[in-house]
This record gives C-alpha cells, sequence and structure tokens, in this order.
C-alpha cells in the first residue's frame, strides 16, 4: 500500500543582491491536488545559487523562504497534479502545474516530484 507522509516539492525565496529578504510575492494554491494536499509553509533552508550569480554568497547561511509541500493521500498510488500562482512583486505572474507520481514501496511510498 503507497503512502507519503509529506514531501517539499519546490522552495521558494526572495532575496536582495546583498542576501536581505526581498520584497517577496504572494503565492497561493490554484488547483488543489486530488489524492491528496498540499500547503505553503515558512522554512529557512540553505539556497544553492551559482558560483557565478549576484547572490552566490546566500549560499552560505540559510534564509527563510516558503516551502511547496505535497502529502499523497494514505494508500495512494497513481499521479496527482496541482498548481500554484506566484504574483511577484514587479506584478509578474508565475504559473507552476506540479505532477507527483507516487509509486509503492516497501517502505511505504515515494513520489517523482516534477514542476
Amino acid at each position: 500500500m503507497g503512502s507519503l507522509l509529506a514531501s517539499v516539492t519546490d522552495w521558494i525565496v526572495y532575496l536582495n543582491p546583498d542576501c536581505s529578504a526581498a520584497e517577496g510575492g504572494e503565492i497561493t494554491i490554484t488547483k488543489e491536488p486530488e489524492h491528496g494536499t498540499a500547503s505553503i509553509e515558512s522554512v529557512n533552508r540553505f539556497p544553492s545559487y551559482a558560483k557565478d550569480n549576484v547572490r552566490s554568497k546566500c549560499s552560505e547561511k540559510k534564509v527563510p523562504g516558503l516551502a511547496i509541500v505535497y502529502k499523497a493521500a494514505i494508500g495512494y498510488v497513481g499521479t496527482d497534479t496541482f498548481e500554484i500562482s506566484d504574483l511577484q512583486s514587479n506584478g509578474m505572474v508565475r504559473q507552476v502545474k506540479y505532477t507527483i507520481h507516487i509509486k509503492e514501496s516497501r517502505k511505504g511510498g515515494r513520489a517523482d516530484l516534477r514542476p
């Protein structure tokens, strides 16, 4: 029987080049998953900017961001989808569709998480 505790599918962070928090956007779940739940949670993590990115020094410390978390319904094995909308401070809207493949395993399930 497949199940998935909780898995972070994405992490969104808004940082200025000096690593201070930037004016962030507004993230909302615009289409709920049919076979589980999706949530947006505040978390502190290490970003992973490339060395040639102006924010590369920000990767040396944990910074606040938003985690997109998916949790499959107990016993569900199969595909699920959900969508988010990221209204950025400059007025641009980024829409992301996540497709999750929950596979049965001896340890209770795992997911292939791809936006």
